[in-house]
């Protein structure tokens, strides 16, 4: 009689392997490869390429994951109380577009420029790097945009893609927002706070307890907790609003790549022409008119509601 408890043995090796078994054959496989001093530290692309196809994956996921290999961003891991509490110091997104290198970098740059007011700050290779604009005129464009999202981002320390082509005329992008000094004043702000609470909430004890009756104690015991617990609440609710920002700052880097992916894009990155300099003045003005006189219609429409 067969014992019904007792293992099974694995049905005979085929030809053909299920993608399950696939999988773990080529999981095992690599870490045995990483384990062993006779593997090539290495491979080119196009071994790479050729391996693949001889595992039986399509050959433009491939090339898509290696574009996406080549956008990808090194980013400290962040650990601690501050990135627990006040969210991340950095966001990214990104996608795969149907559009070629040159042309996703145009249009970033004439949004980044345009729209977004940040001044380029770097261009090397594919990637490319801006920072905020400063000055009070700037601030004022900021406060004043209708889109939070966009206003956020305005405000990063630093803007960047990176860019990588996968063929067939599409192209991997990857959007990075440095978020470190919006995250540092929240902060501050938040300690600024709670300490004013703590110094507010000490001086009626102190008074309390060296000049007033012991009998009024209590009183001022009320006078100095009440700054001190709202103080304290309000400094932790302006330092967890920073998790908020960076939200904000997500959308607008994937409002970016759903604009890059389905919108029009501007002339100059599809080969229009470079706009002449005093043009250039000329729009910049007319668009921070534009943007002023929008953002007051809609503070109007809000106001009414």
């Amino acid at each position: 009689m067969t014992d019904q408890g007792a293992p099974q043995p694995s049905p005979a090796p085929s030809g053909m392997l299920e993608r399950a078994a696939m999988e773990r054959v080529l999981a095992r496989a690599a870490e045995l490869a990483s384990q062993s001093s006779d593997v090539p530290d290495g491979v080119s692309e196009s071994q790479l390429l050729d391996i693949a196809k001889e595992v039986g994956l399509p050959t433009s996921l491939v090339q898509q994951a290696l574009a996406e290999e080549r956008t990808r961003v090194t980013l400290h891991e962040e650990s601690g109380m501050e990135s627990r509490v006040m969210g991340p110091a950095a966001v990214a997104a990104t996608r795969v577009v149907a559009r070629a290198p040159d042309v996703v970098l145009a249009a970033l740059e004439e949004w980044m420029r345009s729209e977004y007011r940040m001044l380029e700050k770097r261009r090397y290779g594919d990637r490319r790097t801006w920072e905020q604009r400063s000055g009070v005129f700037a601030d004022l464009d900021r406060s004043l945009r209708g889109n939070a999202a966009a206003a956020t981002l305005s405000r990063a320390a630093e803007v960047s893609a990176t860019v990588s082509a996968i063929g067939d005329g599409r192209t991997a992008v990857r959007l990075d927002a440095d978020l470190t000094n919006l995250r540092r004043y929240r902060r501050n702000s938040g300690i600024a706070m709670g300490v004013t609470g703590v110094v507010l909430g000490i001086v009626p004890v102190v008074l309390g307890a060296t000049l007033a009756p012991i009998a009024m104690l209590p009183l001022f015991l009320l006078f100095g907790t009440t700054p001190l617990v709202g103080l304290s609440i309000g400094g932790l609710a302006m330092a967890k609003a920073h998790r908020k920002q960076a939200e904000r700052a997500q959308l607008a880097l994937e409002q970016l790549l759903d604009r890059l992916e389905h919108g029009p894009l501007p002339r100059a990155a599809l080969g229009g022409g470079t706009v002449p300099a005093l043009a250039q003045s000329v729009t910049a003005v007319a668009q921070g008119v534009r943007d002023v006189a929008r953002a007051v219609q809609d503070a109007s429409r809000r106001r009414a509601l």
